[in-house]
């Protein structure tokens, strides 16, 4: 307040209407005494106030689900690929504040046999929804390489999944489509030295 002098002061908490209602803040705002407040005035900051809640409100969720989805992908690295081969990775979001993360994985992991699996698959799109799919879809390609499947066997069961899994409309909703999922998967033999590969519309690896 300018001096000692008297002012007019709105002050209007933002609110998230629920049970309970939720405060995030208090909004203020001054006048000088000669200028008062309207009513309609009033009644205009209120509904911006409420306004200015419910985005404050929406970047508070995203900003939770981006974190979760960050959580969730990092989890899903590879750390380690067995005694056989020496595995490194990198994950490089597209946009530089990775607004876009979501439905990339990477995976290498030792079969009960020897070999090693290495797999790489993407889910379309973005958000949490994308990485809860992929996330089910990595877990259940290392099952059933786990379990002895060959790799073209692995990507018939993980269509039969994304069939399953799709929502098409929910999915396109939220940003992601499972039936736009593509994987490749690749096993290693250290004994032979063969790596036996099978490719579900991804990007294929290269060999140096």
């Amino acid at each position: 307040v300018p001096g000692d002098r008297s002012a007019s002061v709105a002050c209007m908490p933002l609110v998230l209407d629920g049970a309970p209602p939720v405060v995030l803040g208090v909004a203020e705002v001054w006048r000088r005494p000669d200028c008062p407040f309207r009513d309609s005035e009033l009644f205009d900051l209120q509904e911006l106030v409420a306004r200015t809640a419910h985005h404050v409100d929406l970047a508070r969720q995203h900003h939770r689900e981006h974190t979760q989805v960050l959580a969730l992908q990092r989890r899903l690295l590879p750390r380690t690929g067995g005694h056989t081969i020496e595995i490194a990775s990198v994950y490089q979001p597209a946009t530089p504040d990775s607004a876009g993360v979501g439905g990339d994985w990477v995976n290498s992991f030792p079969l009960p046999d020897g070999r090693t699996a290495l797999v790489v698959g993407d889910v379309v799109g973005h958000g949490l929804g994308a990485a809860a799919t992929m996330g089910q879809l990595s877990m259940e390609a290392r099952a059933l390489l786990s379990a002895g499947l060959a790799p073209g066997e692995v990507l018939e069961r993980l269509d039969e999944t994304v069939t399953l899994l799709d929502d098409t409309d929910a999915g396109l909703a939220a940003g992601y489509s499972a039936l736009g999922s593509t994987c490749c998967i690749a096993v290693y033999d250290p004994v032979d030295h063969r790596v036996v590969m099978s490719n579900a519309g991804h990007l294929p690896p290269v060999l140096v």
